[in-house]
């Protein structure tokens, strides 16, 4: 099996056959003009370490990247209020909320 991955101009496969890994990466360097560069380290702001012991994603480049852009690496950081696991039910009396609405806070 193969599994490829299209985005924008970077080319990723996976899978679990080597000969056809081969035959894939052969064919795709003779039509186009591309480079291996080895195993996936950094995608679409995913940090990739793949070892002996597995593989392991990480955002915390990309949540930096977002925190500087609203400039909010200053902020101290606070739990979120809610218990992990939770299992959050619709109330039928409810009142209905205008979904649309958006907040943004900026810290000084």
């Amino acid at each position: 099996m193969l599994i490829v991955c299209l985005y924008v101009d970077d080319l990723i496969y996976t899978g679990n056959d080597k000969a056809m890994f081969d035959k894939f990466k052969k064919s795709m360097m003779a039509k186009f003009d591309m480079s291996d560069l080895g195993l996936m380290k950094y995608y679409i702001g995913i940090k990739v370490d793949q070892s002996a012991a597995g593989i392991f994603i990480s955002q915390k480049k990309y949540v930096q990247d977002i925190l500087d852009r609203f400039r909010m690496k200053d902020c101290n950081p606070i739990s979120t209020p809610i218990d992990a696991g939770m299992k959050l039910v619709k109330n039928p009396k409810g009142k209905k909320v205008n979904s649309t609405l958006n907040l943004l806070g900026t810290c000084s």
